[in-house]
């Protein structure tokens, strides 16, 4: 069966199968390109050197979204909170 198949020949739940899979690759590598602009601009820290620090300073210039997501993949934080307790945390600094 070759990669990419006869798409006359799915059925539908494959069709969406193939659909979403394509899409949830596309937003995943969009926010990876996203992610290492704003980190060469200065914007954002690297995943590896962001602080508490940083975290603030993201969350009072209104980066909301992106302090969360650091202070998430912080290695002392990594996989401890989930989006909301993160959320949470992060309002708390």
């Amino acid at each position: 069966m070759p990669f990419f198949p006869d798409w006359s020949s799915l059925s539908f739940i494959e069709q969406a199968f193939y659909f979403s899979m394509t899409f949830a690759v596309i937003v995943w590598s969009g926010m990876w390109v996203f992610d290492f602009i704003l980190v060469q601009k200065g914007i954002l820290p690297k995943k590896s050197e962001t602080t508490i620090e940083d975290v603030k300073r993201l969350r009072d210039q209104g980066r909301e979204g992106w302090a969360v997501r650091r202070f998430q993949q912080m290695p002392e934080n990594k996989g401890l909170y989930t989006s909301k307790g993160a959320d949470k945390l992060v309002e708390e600094l």
